[in-house]
């Protein structure tokens, strides 16, 4: 009806540190850490942190939600093996990007599906990837973006989410 908007925006910082580790940070509203997870993928266990209840929890794991040789894998295989197009440059936080597409039928859900990969123009390091490609839902063209939510709780699948990538060394 267009007076509420689905879209709930969450902010996560990843790391991944060689061999097999995985960090995750959710993140407030004021940016603040309301909770960290680590995974070790290589000896199956995580560790999660609720700071405000100073709170710890080990669990073991039957199987890893990562890939232990990096959270890039994927990507490198889709970059590699894909029919990739230019579909436009737009400045990031990093600079300059250029935007490439990947377009293919999904089989198992019956639908046509895409991967925006933004690259940086000059360091050539994915800075975001786009699931699916603004070909399919463009966050930023959303008539509904700046409705409020709707005030009680629905069940619903993600219709997108965004991956930035963030370099560093700590």
């Amino acid at each position: 009806e267009g007076k509420r908007s689905w879209i709930e925006t969450e902010t996560r910082q990843l790391a991944y540190k060689s061999p097999g580790f995985y960090r995750e940070e959710k993140l407030d509203e004021n940016m603040q850490v309301k909770s960290v997870t680590i995974t070790d993928t290589v000896n199956l266990k995580k560790i999660s942190l609720n700071p405000a209840k100073k709170k710890a929890t080990v669990r073991a794991l039957a199987f890893a939600n990562y890939d232990p040789d990096g959270p890039f894998v994927w990507v490198k295989k889709e970059i590699k093996g894909a029919d990739l197009e230019l579909v436009g440059r737009r400045d990031s936080e990093t600079g300059q990007t250029n935007i490439f597409r990947t377009a293919f039928r999904d089989i198992a859900n019956n639908e046509d599906w895409s991967y925006d990969f933004w690259i940086d123009a000059k360091t050539k390091d994915i800075v975001e990837v786009h699931v699916p490609g603004a070909d399919i839902y463009d966050p930023e063209n959303d008539p509904t973006m700046d409705n409020p939510p709707e005030e009680a709780w629905s069940t619903s699948n993600p219709i997108s989410h965004i991956k930035q990538f963030r370099y560093g060394t700590g």
